[in-house]
Formats: C-alpha cells, structure tokens, sequence
C-alpha cells in the first residue's frame, strides 16, 4: 500500500521491514487501493497481506490461495475510550454494539484472539 494508508504501516511494524528495507533496496511496487494490490500478485507473482475482511471478496480460486499466519495470528484492536467521569454511557453502548454488529461472527470467536469486554 502506498505511504500513509493505516494497513501499510501494520504490516511494516508486522514483518519488521523497516529495518529489512534498509538493507535490501530491491524493487518496490507499492498500491493505493486493495484490488490494485491482488492484481499486482496475481500477474508478477509473489505475496501480499490482505484484512480478513476483504478475502470475502476473493473468488473461489483466489481464496484457495489464502494462508493464515501461525498463532498468534496478528489483530487489529478496537476501542473506546471515554474519561472516567462520562456519562454518556447509553450511547457508548450503543457504539459499541454498532461495532459488533459488523465484524462477521467468525471472526469474534473467542479462539482466535482474545477480546476485551469493555
């Protein structure tokens, strides 16, 4: 991903390449958009990481191809945090359950990661 998106910064702190990129200096080849990503890997070969969200958009073939990282697998993490005196504490709820509402049900399985009630 090109310089600024939040999942390039992931994965470079992820794979360590800061330090690595120092020492290679090999060809680059850098995205602005997920789909512009697959299509580079898909015609010059190679890997890439991709969020779990968007490997529901892969074809069949495409997710065949999919590898997970070893456990423990890498997470984003979600917050809310509020001063210790808010009292707005109907509407953190209903933020929070908004949250919840969209993240898939696999991918809150207890197994996989752990998370945090707030």
């Amino acid at each position: 991903m090109e310089e600024g998106h939040c999942l390039r910064s992931q994965v470079i702190n992820l794979c360590e390449l800061k330090k690595q990129e120092k020492e290679l200096h090999q060809l680059d080849f850098e995205s602005g958009s997920l789909e512009t990503l697959k299509r580079m890997v898909d015609s010059n070969g190679g890997l890439t990481i991709f969020p779990e969200l968007a490997i529901s958009s892969l074809s069949t073939k495409e997710q065949k191809n999919i590898r997970y990282f070893k456990s423990p697998a890498p997470v984003r993490e979600i917050s809310i945090v509020t001063y210790r005196h808010f009292v707005k504490h109907k509407l953190i709820e209903a933020v929070k359950n908004e949250i919840l509402s969209v993240i898939p049900t696999a991918m809150k399985s207890d197994n996989r990661k752990n998370i945090i009630e707030i």
